[in-house]
């Protein structure tokens, strides 16, 4: 499958985390037949059903003959965007990125509400009896959506008793749970309110709580920190000298905002050794709010950034939104440089590299500066970043 194909793709999803999930399956399994990667999609959907699955679990959730075929496919899943190892629940699990399992379950609840209500029933079979707290929690996560009214007197009875026993880090995980069902709007409207009574009964108990009680819950009425995307050459981060290591430095330098929760960062430096990196990057390009490019001739120069990163970046913030802040680490073609987009190299859409204002001058690059010269551009920068993710 070549370029001009993989972005039609993305372009075709315009966005959609739901239809960029699947759209995933076709670019990383290009080589398969269609029906090998429609069968990978349907897998797909199934596993965004839970929060995590195991090839046990997937092939509950999936009629026969498919069923049989669960261990290839959790295979090919592990290969694919938006899928990650969830070594938590065991070495063979994973789970589908939140952004993307959200919106395949909100997507099939629209479309397919008699799918959805199967794979749910059955997925509650999966957990049905566990002794695990996560996995009676993720039971109760899947009753709501078949037997809402069960589902709530469930909860409540959860609630009192782990109330009485004092057993506040289950409540704090009953309440994420009926925080994204309240957040992700997936039930019918007879049952939100019940929904939200259970909901409102947590935050009382808390609310009574010291301090520390309270902060645990404060989770459950934040939104998550926006991600922002780390565009660099990996050169730019290697240098002898420490203070020319530019990622370490930027990311050092933002961290205190990280910690409170201001925003996240990716860069290619949180991929785990084994990891499919590429599709770590391609799942971080469509949900990040903003990006940074760390512009040098080595990022001009370098070949995956210009066809694989850049163009999605340019779609999201053609499309979505998405904001862009150079940052200029040393003298380059960047008043000179242009991108074409969504195709690298047909377009139809273009961009002048210059026109997006940066946080530094091109006659100010950081490896001109002096260490504290270079720490008022970052913090520049930060400023930037915050007025853009506090901006609707």
């Amino acid at each position: 499958m070549d370029y001009t194909e993989i972005l039609r793709i993305l372009e075709a999803a315009q966005g959609d985390p739901a239809q960029l999930a699947l759209a995933s399956v076709n670019l990383h399994l290009a080589a398969r037949s269609q029906n090998e990667r429609e069968k990978v999609r349907t897998a797909l959907e199934a596993a965004a059903i839970p929060h995590w699955v195991d090839e046990k679990i997937l092939a509950r959730l999936l009629d026969p003959p498919l069923a049989s075929e669960a261990g290839p496919l959790l295979n090919a899943l592990q290969d694919a965007a938006f899928v990650e190892p969830f070594e938590a629940r065991g070495t063979n699990a994973v789970n589908v990125q939140e952004t993307a399992r959200l919106a395949l379950r909100q997507q099939l609840r629209r479309q397919a509400a008699e799918r959805f209500r199967d794979l749910s029933l059955r997925a509650e079979g999966c957990f049905a009896g566990s002794e695990a707290l996560s996995g009676r929690v993720e039971a109760l996560y899947h009753l709501w959506s078949i037997r809402a009214e069960a589902a709530a007197d469930r909860s409540r009875s959860l609630i009192n008793e782990w109330k009485r026993e004092r057993r506040y880090d289950e409540l704090v995980l009953l309440g994420r749970m009926l925080r994204e069902l309240w957040k992700t709007n997936s039930l019918p409207s007879t049952y939100l309110d019940a929904l939200s009574s259970c909901l409102g009964e947590i935050r009382l108990i808390f609310a009574g709580l010291a301090e520390i009680s309270k902060r645990a819950l404060k989770e459950l009425e934040e939104e998550p920190p926006p991600l922002i995307f780390i565009c660099y050459a990996h050169a730019d981060n290697q240098a002898s000298s420490p203070s020319h290591r530019w990622v370490e430095r930027l990311v050092l330098f933002l961290t205190p905002l990280v910690r409170e929760g201001r925003f996240s960062l990716f860069s290619d430096h949180a991929i785990k050794s084994g990891e499919p990196w590429h599709a770590r990057i391609q799942a971080a390009l469509a949900t990040a709010k903003a990006a940074i490019l760390m512009i040098s001739p080595n990022f001009l120069g370098s070949s995956y950034i210009a066809k694989s990163e850049l163009p999605v970046l340019l779609c999201n913030a053609k499309n979505n939104g998405l904001r862009i802040f150079p940052l200029l680490i040393s003298t380059c073609l960047y008043e000179e440089a242009t991108f074409l987009y969504p195709n690298p190299e047909c377009g139809p859409n273009e961009l002048k590299l210059s026109s997006l204002q940066a946080a530094n001058p091109p006659s100010e690059t950081l490896d001109e500066m002096d260490e504290p010269a270079s720490n008022r551009v970052f913090k520049t920068l930060a400023r930037q970043l915050l007025e853009a993710i506090n901006t609707p």
